[in-house]
């Protein structure tokens, strides 16, 4: 039931902590749905402070009740004056505080990590680096200028989509974008053909290492709450609160690595990681 640093740290181990009993990790994976959303007095508050107005006036229409809630903040469905659908995602009031606190306790989120991660996981370099990542998840932003990045990159992209911020309408705590249909990944696993979930796999792997390889970036949040699947076979991808970038140094360690990977030599792989 804890918002934060410690559901985006469940979020993580949801999806690495194979070696759990089968119960932990269902209890862990419900952290990949919508959570407890917070009242919509808040959330409107957070939207008159941080852009000047209410809701009602912003907006030509504001659903209160929210479609998604997360460790961060949740979203609403709003309509634009210009008739334009849009996704809101609001603050929620103190998390950040509260983040901030999580963050700076690194022993105890060392130890929790230590208790699920797989064996040979460098637990205090992950948890490092991922505390860097979530100070930079506070600010929207920075999430709405990583998020233009990439809309940049794939708008005329035939299967990867990416929905485009609307920047009059977002600030520090509240970032709005363009609206986006589809189904959920709960939904998608127990309707697609298998034909409909190789193309999916192959368009979330390109989007993920394409995004690495031709533009030294990456989507640090890519759990299974963050997409979109449509009929067309395309996916839409959201959330680019923590992005990872490399220097041409740093990425051109990794490439001996991956050749090994890629000539199968367990042992030459090792040793160059």
């Amino acid at each position: 039931n804890m918002k934060g640093a410690i559901m985006k740290l469940g979020q993580m181990v949801s999806f690495i902590a194979d070696g759990l009993p089968e119960e932990a990790r269902a209890a862990l994976q419900s952290l990949q749905q919508d959570v407890p959303p917070m009242a919509p007095s808040l959330a409107e508050q957070v939207v008159r402070e941080q852009l000047g107005g209410d809701p009602e006036h912003l907006f030509l229409d504001w659903d209160p009740v929210p479609v998604a809630a997360a460790s961060i903040g949740q979203v609403h469905k709003a309509v634009l004056h210009d008739g334009r659908e849009v996704a809101v995602k609001v603050q929620y009031p103190g998390v950040g505080k509260a983040i901030k606190h999580d963050l700076d306790n690194a022993e105890m989120l060392y130890a929790m990590f230590s208790a699920v991660a797989l064996k040979g996981l460098d637990v205090h370099a992950l948890v490092d680096e991922l505390r860097d990542r979530m100070y930079d998840e506070l600010d929207y932003t920075l999430e709405a200028g990583c998020q233009t990045e990439f809309w940049e990159r794939y708008r005329d992209h035939p299967f990867i989509r990416i929905p485009k911020v609307i920047p009059e309408l977002s600030a520090e705590k509240v970032l709005t974008t363009e609206w986006v249909d589809g189904i959920g990944w709960t939904e998608f696993e127990a309707l697609a053909t298998d034909e409909q979930r190789q193309r999916a796999a192959e368009v979330v792997f390109r989007f993920a290492q394409g995004s690495v390889h031709e533009h030294r970036v990456f989507n640090g949040d890519p759990h299974p709450g963050n997409y979109r699947f449509h009929e067309d076979g395309s996916v839409t991808f959201f959330d680019f609160g923590l992005v990872k970038r490399w220097g041409e140094d740093e990425f051109d360690k990794l490439i001996p690595i991956l050749d090994l990977v890629l000539d199968r030599d367990a042992e030459g792989t090792v040793a160059a990681m």
